[in-house]
Order: structure tokens, then sequence, then C-alpha cells
């Protein structure tokens, strides 16, 4: 009887495990990124060394339906902000400090490989748009007649990405329709455009293209709830 038992609750925990990635299942989740890092840079031809922190934090509301066994396509709604400080370490007192809003979409499709349906990874192709509002402060200290004088400079940003790769998670569900996920990193092309806008004057604008690999260097979990099937 205990024997038929234990195989009883082990197809149940079975059961509840694959339904979890079976086709009909939906995930409604929450992403959460926060991250904090400090480094340096060494003096070049136009510009002194100096320290950098910045702090980041960010949230993203979203949705998935699997459209068959460990295969789901979703979209979710970004939102973050940033703060970084640059002050430069040549004894001038001179500094820069930038505050970043941003919002996008992305959407997504990616393939699950579990181990017992509990563990594993998730992987596949996604493209964004992403808009960033940039102000930074940049405050310059000088002398004149032996007399330590400043002033201060705003430059505003706009900022527009498109960016398409692959992503990567690793994925564990602790509980039935209970789901966790922590970003890897991913392959990525990225299209750049920003608008700048200093001090009121006339608007500028550049644009850049990037292609690399983005190994994940902060905080970046989700955490979703499992319905439907």
């Amino acid at each position: 009887m205990k024997h038929l038992l234990s195989v009883i609750l082990l197809l149940l925990v079975i059961t509840i495990a694959k339904a979890q990635t079976a086709k009909g299942d939906q995930n409604l989740g929450l992403f959460l990124g926060a991250g904090i890092s400090n480094g340096n840079t060494s003096s070049g031809s136009n510009s002194p060394a100096s320290k950098q922190t910045q702090h980041s934090f960010s949230v993203a509301p979203n949705y998935s339906f699997f459209l068959a066994d460990k295969l789901d396509v979703g979209a979710l709604l970004l939102f973050s902000t940033s703060t970084q400080n640059t002050v430069y370490v040549d004894g001038s007192g001179n500094s820069i400090n930038d505050l970043s809003h941003g919002f996008g979409s992305s959407i997504y499709l990616r393939k699950y490989f579990l181990f017992k349906d509990k563990i594993g990874i998730r992987t596949g192709p996604f493209i964004m748009y992403q808009q960033n509002n940039d102000k930074a402060n940049q405050e310059q200290y000088y002398y004149q007649n032996a007399v330590s004088s400043h002033y201060s400079i705003d430059n505003n940003y706009k900022s527009s990405f498109y960016s398409g790769g692959i992503s990567m998670d690793l994925v564990y569900y602790p509980a039935p329709k209970i789901g966790l996920a922590a970003t890897l990193g991913s392959l990525t092309y990225s299209h750049q455009t920003q608008r700048t806008r200093p001090n009121n004057a006339s608007e500028t604008k550049t644009s850049t293209n990037q292609f690399g690999l983005n190994v994940t260097n902060s905080l970046q979990l989700s955490v979703y709830y499992v319905f439907g099937g």
C-alpha cells in the first residue's frame, strides 16, 4: 500500500510539473532587474581619468502562451530608470550626473529544456523596442584670477533602441503553478538613434549599430503564475 501511494504521489507531481509547460498553458509574470556597478576610466587625449558609479532598476509585466509542449510565445512591457555619477580624479572637482528614464516592449518565442520538468533553460529569438530620456548635468570648475569658479551644462538626450537576437534564461518551478527565471544573457544586434539638445541649443543626431554577446552582470529575476491548459 505504501509503495502504491508513493507511485501515485510521484505520478501526481510529474503531471503537475508537466502541466506548467504544456500546450495551452499561460504564464502571467513580473520581471525585476536591479544593478549597481562601479568602474574607472583611464586618462586619454580628450578627457582625464574618472570614477563611475551606476544604479539601475527595471520592471516588466509579461504574458506568454504555450503553442506546444515546452514552446511559448509572449510579450512584455518594460519600464526602467538609472542614475550614473562620473567624477574626474584630476583634482578639478568636475563631475557629470546622468538620470535616465525609459520604457519599451518586446515579443519573444522560447523553447524550454528542462530536467524532470522542474529546472533547466529556455532560449529563443526576440525583438525589442526601447526609448530612453536622459538628462545629464555637467559641473565644470576653473580658476580665474586665483578665484575658483564653476559653471553648469545641461544636456538632454532622447534615445531609441531597436534590437533583436537570441536570449537565454535559467528556469525553475519550485511549486505547482509557480515559476522562477533568471536572465543569463543574449546574443543581440541593436540599432540606436540618439538626439542631443545641449542647454536648449540646436539638436544633433547620431546613430550606432552593435552586435555581440551580452552576459548579464546584474540581478534580473522573473516570477510568474501558470494557469490555463
